[in-house]
């Protein structure tokens, strides 16, 4: 794992790699429940709606950003 993710050289380790993953996995899914329950209050559109675009949008960008800029961030 060390040499594919070049940990040494990027100053880190693998039990801080693993806490920052999980640290944004729950971010994440904060996230999704709170942009769903703030805009299906509106009452304009449906909170699974809303769930499943946020869900969508935030794979697009993590996905570019890492594929673009080569950064880990979500």
């Amino acid at each position: 794992m060390e040499k594919f993710f070049r940990l040494k050289e990027n100053k880190t380790t693998v039990r801080t790699e693993i806490v920052a993953g999980i640290t944004t996995f729950m971010a994440m899914a904060y996230i999704l429940m709170v942009n769903a329950g703030m805009f299906s209050a509106l009452g304009t559109v449906s909170y699974g709606a809303i769930y499943i675009a946020t869900a969508i949008s935030a794979v697009i960008g993590t996905v570019l950003i890492g594929l673009l800029a080569n950064l880990p961030l979500a």
